[in-house]
């Protein structure tokens, strides 16, 4: 006659109950423990291609600024630490000196006159007249007159620029942070007409200081994405940049 084997008896080779059951409970807290940890191995895995996006997007905006600020001619300081205008000249742009002074309407003399037209100049362009003394002023040309070689501004001056003040055709850039429809800032480059182009995206923070032929950019970069910002800094990035083209 066949007995019944109890709950603890053990066949050869094989399990009881209850060691199966121990074995199904540690399972079980082995799993949870790994499901509770893997949203921060998930964090951790992908901080360092963050923190390398940051690195990128940050010595992108440095380089960009570097660039337009080393090779400008005059900054225009509107006593926001937060923006910066700055006037770039066009290689092979129109360049002219004035005949004689205006206030506005603007006789160009037979040398140096590169370009064709009215010395490379067209209506419609952005242009910068300066004295050599540290007074200039950016205007459009509203119009131009070939045969008497001669520009006209878009606005008449206060005072009266005189012959051999120089007059080049120039891009004007504000750099600023723009705010985004997701609630972070982009770095943008802001035309003179108007143009807004987006140039590097999650910048919290922008500041410039101008000194003595040099200005010192110092800006921030936050994580691409919301859940990484809370365990992931801000990376800071500053430098001074150096023009010898500014008075």
């Amino acid at each position: 006659m066949i007995g019944l084997r109890g709950s603890g008896a053990k066949a050869p080779g094989g399990f009881t109950v209850i060691e199966l059951l121990i074995a199904a409970a540690i399972l079980a807290l082995l799993a949870g423990a790994i499901a509770g940890a893997a949203p921060s191995a998930r964090r951790v895995f992908d901080r360092v291609p963050a923190e390398l996006d940051q690195q990128q997007r940050g010595r992108s905006a440095i380089d960009a600024l570097s660039q337009v600020l080393r090779s400008a001619t005059s900054i225009i300081d509107s006593g926001d630490s937060t923006s910066l205008t700055v006037i770039v000249p066009i290689i092979g742009g129109g360049r002219a000196v004035l005949a004689g002074q205006s206030v506005g309407v603007f006789d160009l003399a037979s040398s140096p006159c590169p370009g064709a037209g009215v010395c490379g100049f067209a209506a419609g362009s952005t242009a910068q007249i300066a004295d050599g003394r540290g007074r200039n002023d950016v205007f459009t040309v509203a119009a131009v007159n070939a045969p008497l070689r001669r520009l006209t501004a878009s606005r008449v001056f206060a005072a009266a620029y005189p012959a051999g003040s120089s007059i080049a055709e120039i891009d004007q850039y504000t750099y600023r942070l723009a705010l985004q429809g997701d609630g972070s800032y982009s770095l943008i480059r802001e035309t003179a007409a108007g143009a807004i182009q987006p140039m590097v995206d999650f910048v919290r923070d922008l500041s410039f200081t101008i000194g003595n032929q040099e200005v010192t950019v110092s800006l921030s970069v936050e994580a691409a994405t919301a859940p990484l910002r809370p365990v992931l800094s801000d990376r800071i990035f500053t430098m001074s940049i150096r023009n010898r083209n500014l008075p």
